[in-house]
C-alpha cells in the first residue's frame, strides 16, 4: 500500500499533487525542466521548499497549456497522481478500465486525475496529459480521442516556444 502526501497547488487548477514519498518528489523536481518561455514565467529559486517548487512548476506548465489552447475552463481542478514507475500506472489503468495498458501516463476522465510515472515523467509528457484534462473540462460535449490526441501532441511541440 502506497502512502500518499497531498499538497495544494498555487494556481492553475491542480487540487492535489499526490506522491508516495519525498524521494520521488526530488526525482520529479529534477525531471520537470522549465525551458524557453516557461523558465521566465516563474522564479523557482525564490520558492522555499521542494514541494512548493514542484507545485510552482506544475502551475506554470498548466498555465502554458491553457494559453496555447486558449482554453480557460471555469472551476478547473484535477489531481495529479505520480507513481514510482510505469508498472504502477499500468496497474491502476487496468483496475479502472479492465483493459491492458502499457503507457507512462494517462488522464482518467471519471476520476478527474492525471496518473503518471515519476520515473519517466517529462515536462512535455505532463503537458500532454494536462491537455487532456483541460480539453475535457473546457468542452461541453465529450471530444473524440483522435482530436484530443492531436491537440496534446501539438501542445508538446509548442510548449517551449
Amino acid at each position: 500500500m502506497l502512502k500518499f502526501t497531498r499538497t495544494e497547488s498555487y494556481q492553475g487548477g491542480v487540487t492535489h499533487l499526490i506522491l508516495p514519498d519525498d524521494d520521488l518528489l526530488k526525482k520529479v523536481d529534477k525531471r520537470l525542466k522549465l525551458k524557453g518561455g516557461l523558465k521566465k514565467a516563474v522564479r523557482i529559486s525564490y520558492v522555499l521548499t521542494l514541494e512548493e517548487r514542484v507545485n510552482a512548476k506544475i502551475s506554470v506548465i498548466t498555465r502554458r497549456v491553457k494559453d496555447l489552447l486558449r482554453m480557460y475552463p471555469s472551476s478547473f481542478k484535477f489531481d495529479i497522481v505520480i507513481f514510482d514507475n510505469k508498472n504502477s500506472v499500468r496497474q491502476i489503468y487496468q483496475q479502472l478500465y479492465n483493459v491492458e495498458f502499457n503507457r507512462r501516463g494517462f488522464y482518467a476522465i471519471n476520476k478527474e486525475s492525471v496518473f503518471i510515472s515519476g520515473a519517466d515523467i517529462t515536462t512535455k509528457m505532463l503537458a500532454h496529459e494536462i491537455t487532456h484534462a483541460i480539453v475535457t473540462k473546457y468542452c461541453t460535449k465529450r471530444i473524440a480521442p483522435v482530436p484530443q490526441e492531436v491537440w496534446a501532441r501539438w501542445v508538446e511541440k509548442e510548449l517551449f516556444r
